[in-house]
This record gives C-alpha cells, sequence and structure tokens, in this order.
C-alpha cells in the first residue's frame, strides 16, 4: 500500500491524527461459530475464542463457519464469513514521512467476505483492488476470484482503487464493484445480489465482547498439523509480491520438508522470492519425509 504526502496530509486533517500516535494492539478473537485455522508465524493452530492474534496472523476460515470475530482494544471489530482467507495488520510498503500516524491496515481480505466495523478512524483496510483508509462507520467488503464488491453500510470509506490510483469517498448506503474488464459500477445502494449472497450472520447487529476478554488470560492455541503446500498456496502463489516476498523467509524452514520443497520447485515461476532458498543446500529436520 502506498499514500502521496499530500493524501496523507489531508487524511490526518480529516481524522484529527498525530504523528505521535502508537501503533494499534493486536485483535483478540472474541466469538467463533464453525472451524477455522490460524496461522501464527510458522505453525497452524486452531481457532478458538480468546486467542490474542498479532500482526501477520493468517485466518482461514472454513466453508462451514457462520462468524468468526476480532475485536481490538480501539473499539474496531471485524467479522468474517465462511470460507474467508485475511491476513491481520500487513506492512506492504514503507509510507512517507507524516505517515506515520496511520496505523496498519487492520487487515488484508484475500478472499471472501469481512465486515468491519470502524471505531478508530486512522485504521483501515486493503484487499487485492482497494485501500480504505481511514474509515469511519460500517462496510460489508466481498473479494472472489476477479471482482471486488463495496457496500458501505454506515459512516464513510474513503477508498484507493489500487489498480488505476483513482480515489473516491464511499458515502453511507453506497455500493461500489469492481470487476476484471469492466468500469467500476457505483450505486445508491446495495444491489439485492448482494445481500442475498451476504453471509446470515452479517445481517444482525452482535454487540461487543472484548470486555468479556479483558484481563482474562489468553487461552492456549492448539497446534495443527503443519499446513500443506496447497493449503498456503492462495498466499504464497496468488497473494501480491509485496507480501510474497515476505512469506517466503517466514516458510523458509518448510524447504526441509519434501512434499513441501518440491510443491515450492514446481510453482517457482508463481513466487520467483523463492529461488534463493531453493539454491541454498536443504538440511532436512530430523524425521523428515526424505
Amino acid at each position: 500500500m502506498s499514500f502521496s504526502r499530500g493524501f496523507v496530509v489531508a487524511v490526518l486533517a480529516w481524522c484529527g491524527c498525530s504523528p505521535a500516535l502508537a501503533a494499534e494492539p493486536g485483535a483478540r478473537l472474541t466469538l467463533l461459530d464453525g472451524p477455522s485455522t490460524l496461522h501464527l508465524a510458522a505453525r497452524a493452530v486452531r481457532a478458538a475464542e480468546g486467542l490474542a492474534l498479532p500482526a501477520g496472523t493468517l485466518i482461514a476460515t472454513d466453508a462451514t463457519c457462520a462468524l468468526l470475530r476480532l475485536e481490538w482494544a480501539n473499539g474496531n471489530v471485524l467479522d468474517l464469513g465462511p470460507a474467508t482467507q485475511v491476513m491481520l495488520a500487513p506492512r506492504l510498503s514503507t509510507a512517507p514521512a507524516g505517515a506515520e500516524a496511520l496505523a496498519p491496515p487492520a487487515f488484508y481480505l484475500l478472499r471472501g467476505w469481512a465486515k468491519f466495523s470502524s471505531a478508530e478512524p486512522r485504521q483501515g483496510w486493503v484487499s487485492p483492488a482497494l485501500d480504505a483508509v481511514p474509515v469511519r462507520g460500517v462496510a460489508v467488503l466481498q473479494v472472489e476470484a476477479g471482482q471486488t464488491m463495496l457496500f458501505a453500510e454506515t459512516g464513510l470509506q474513503l477508498l484507493t482503487e489500487r489498480a488505476s490510483a483513482t480515489r473516491r469517498t464511499l458515502r453511507a448506503g453506497e455500493f461500489l464493484r469492481l470487476a476484471a474488464g469492466r468500469p467500476p459500477e457505483l450505486l445508491p445502494r446495495a444491489p439485492a445480489e448482494l445481500l442475498a449472497r451476504m453471509p446470515t450472520a452479517f445481517r444482525e447487529t452482535l454487540p461487543p465482547r472484548w470486555a468479556a476478554f479483558k484481563g482474562r488470560n489468553e487461552v492456549p492455541a492448539e497446534p495443527l498439523p503443519a499446513l500443506s503446500y496447497a493449503d498456503l498456496a492462495p498466499w504464497l502463489a496468488s497473494a501480491e509480491p509485496a507480501l510474497r516476498q515476505g512469506f517466503a523467509h517466514r516458510f523458509a524452514a518448510r524447504l526441509t520438508e519434501r512434499d513441501f520443497r518440491a510443491a515450492v520447485t514446481a510453482h517457482l515461476p508463481q513466487h520467483p522470492e523463492w529461488g534463493p532458498l531453493l539454491a541454498q543446500p536443504a538440511h532436512p529436520k530430523p524425521g523428515a519425509k526424505r
């Protein structure tokens, strides 16, 4: 994500921020209705209510998951629907001087459904097609192959279309669709198509649960077997280069596993940043497949 200096100044004025503001604290998983997997650093764990999730956490909700909710101490709330892939607090680039007052985006939605309720306007979100910062109010976002749809349920969303750098403001009630090969579609209200497909849990206004977890010890994370290359492929092979570079270093130790190394090698054109790592000799872990 990138910001022009003029845009940063305008953003800071709009949300009344000071460059001295500290970084946002991490998210807490406060509500879970269905199976989901978390990737903390290089290990997979089972999603559970009460887990504190640091920046960089990868979240994958199952197709049968009705709702996964994250909350922040600043009052922001993120609801995720089924079959959704999200990364928390991605750092995509270095912003120019003055942009430090803008917190890293709360999340990157690679695919699936997200409903973001913003209480802190300087923390927005990002997707392959859109940057949104700052934001106010509630927005419903859906990303699928070749298409992004956004509905501003309340408040304002200051958007940048990443492919064209076009900036626009989406006001309460408005709907935006970006589809490959088609001009942007802006409507004064959400179409019936979106409303019919929206996760049922998104139609309800559920009260925040942050206070119920405040002061509690974090629940222990239940480890899961290491995810296969196929499980991680949406991020390793399909994400944008700025994210993929980080994943190469994050999962480099997996190259000691024969199957994982073979899959990375077979798909190297999709993520060339793994090339230098593959050139290094592999030292298999004890018990790893050879």
